[in-house]
């Protein structure tokens, strides 16, 4: 991989971090503006992409040096270490927060009700393992470490016919939806995993302005969808063509507009730091803000856009000051350490 290459894959993927937040974000209507409404939940849509292209990329340098059984089982190691004990220790850090936050509020009993009934392993699998873990925003963490685990068949499957295996996937889990819980990550999780097998250049495409007109259509797509009241949710059957039109369009129209000269390194490597971090402080601020500006015609229709850019804006000084105190702390360079996986 090139150090463009690397560079690229890190700048995207901190736009797609924004567009999570954008995802977790609620659209507020409004009748006053109603063409800022559909902004909203347009760009709340096309924020979708996000997740499988972290998928696409996670499945992708997995897989991209892998050429034996054994180079895999090193592969899980070292992912449990940069994976596994970061998805512990924020599902842990989730609930003393809602802890927390229950002395101020009215508590969500609901996230220690099998606690409060003396049921531990009813507890523990619902804070790591349920469908949706009580820290719901880490699910990607869990699944992307679920298909982890299963890589050792992903390997012996996709080593020889890796485009046999991908089209099978596709057809079985993209668009059928026939494997419960895992179909929708082990899509695209199989199509980075394909690239790397198949020793071709991430995405891209020889005509970049194709890249383009694919994003182009993406969006046109996402809000003819919108205004028909459907959304590319995973368990739509035109979810996953339409939002891989989007992802190949953003990673090839990238090259085109040169964004990488405008994304500072010190934003780019706070990724993963902003993605298990943001959920109380969107919250929190979605919270504050949108009474401050209801009624205020305005501020109202563009207040769903302000929670996100004020998060990010407040990790990433959290996160740039932690990392200065670890100069002086060996004690807060561990911590960070283990809530980072080492990024």
């Amino acid at each position: 991989m090139t150090d463009y290459q690397s560079q690229k894959i890190r700048n995207i993927s901190f736009i797609a971090i924004i567009a999570v937040f954008f995802i977790h974000t609620l659209p507020q209507d409004s009748n006053r503006l109603s063409w800022v409404c559909f902004m909203q939940h347009l760009i709340h849509t096309v924020s979708n992409f996000a997740v499988p292209f972290f998928f696409i990329i996670s499945g992708y340098l997995f897989f991209m040096s892998k050429d034996s059984i054994k180079n895999v089982s090193i592969g899980i190691k070292k992912r449990i270490r940069t994976l596994g004990i970061p998805y512990i220790l924020w599902c842990l850090l989730f609930l003393l927060q809602i802890w927390i936050a229950s002395f101020f509020k009215e508590p969500n009993r609901e996230y220690f009700a099998a606690l409060n009934e003396g049921d531990i392993i009813d507890f523990i699998y619902h804070t790591f393992f349920g469908p949706l873990p009580y820290a719901f925003h880490l699910w990607y963490v869990r699944d992307l470490l679920g298909l982890v685990a299963l890589s050792p068949l992903i390997f012996l499957c996709q080593r020889k016919h890796p485009l046999v295996f991908l089209l099978i996937v596709i057809v079985i889990c993209g668009l059928l939806k026939i494997i419960p819980w895992l179909s929708w990550p082990l899509t695209w999780f199989s199509l980075g995993s394909y690239f790397a097998f198949s020793k071709r250049d991430l995405l891209e495409l020889r005509q970049k302005w194709i890249g383009v007109v694919m994003l182009i259509g993406y969006i046109g797509i996402t809000a003819w969808l919108i205004s028909n009241g459907m959304f590319t949710t995973a368990d739509r059957w035109y979810a996953f063509p339409v939002i891989l039109l989007g992802v190949i369009g953003i990673w090839n129209t990238y090259d085109i507009i040169g964004i990488h000269r405008h994304i500072p390194g010190y934003l780019t490597e706070q990724t993963f730091f902003l993605y298990c971090a943001h959920v109380p402080f969107l919250t929190i601020i979605a919270t504050i803000l949108f009474p401050i500006v209801k009624g205020h015609s305005v501020l109202e229709g563009f207040a769903y856009f302000f929670p996100a850019l004020i998060t990010c804006c407040v990790l990433v000084i959290i996160a740039r000051w932690w990392q200065r105190l670890n100069r002086h702390s060996n004690l807060s360079s561990t911590i960070y350490k283990y809530l980072t996986g080492g990024r």
